[in-house]
């Protein structure tokens, strides 16, 4: 029987917020050199973790919001050399301002503390995507767990039917199939 790619390949424990980040940042930035940026992404990165003696800085909201800041500021000083325009890079920062109260409340950011550097309809836009995939994948992930959970409701049903059925036979006096057939194998 073949091995199923879940066995046969194991997936590092931090690389899925690893990539999260990066397609977060990515969406955010929205460069057209997507090399260039996942070297300045993972350089910045690596600093980080040096500078913060962290493992992980990518789980600590602080030191993410620092890191996230300075990855900002090493972009917008160099737009050119990842395929944004100086004007390109400039409103996409200003844009952030046109967000509604209605666009707040659909997807649950607070409306008291809006900050427009941290809710860049970029990073909106990361959210939502991957509030979807996370959504598709937990459907997925139940639709599978009910389903076996109906295979196994079906077998009980079947086995309390079964039992409730010889109970009544022997209540009522009716012989059950297999005691007949050992009756007659005895008598032989």
């Amino acid at each position: 029987m073949a091995e199923s790619s879940n066995e046969k390949y194991k997936v590092p424990a931090g690389l899925r917020p690893l990539l999260e980040a990066l397609v977060r940042e990515t969406l955010r930035m929205q460069p057209t050199d997507l090399i260039n940026f996942s070297m300045v992404f993972f350089n910045v990165l690596r600093k980080h973790c040096n500078q913060n003696n962290a493992e992980d800085v990518l789980k600590e909201p602080t030191l993410y919001e620092c890191f996230k800041n300075d990855l900002q500021k090493q972009i917008r000083a160099n737009p050119e050399k990842f395929g944004l325009s100086i004007k390109q890079s400039d409103d996409t920062w200003r844009s952030a301002d046109c967000i509604t109260e209605k666009d707040f409340k659909c997807h649950s950011l607070p409306v008291t503390s809006y900050d427009p550097n941290k809710y860049a309809p970029e990073d909106r836009a990361a959210t939502i995507i991957q509030a979807e995939i996370r959504g598709f994948l937990t459907r997925r992930h139940v639709q599978q767990m009910k389903k076996e959970g109906d295979e196994a409701a079906k077998k009980i049903q079947a086995h309390i039917r079964g039992y409730l059925t010889r109970k009544h036979l022997d209540e009522v006096g009716i012989p059950r199939k297999q005691s007949t057939v050992l009756h007659l194998h005895n008598a032989i």
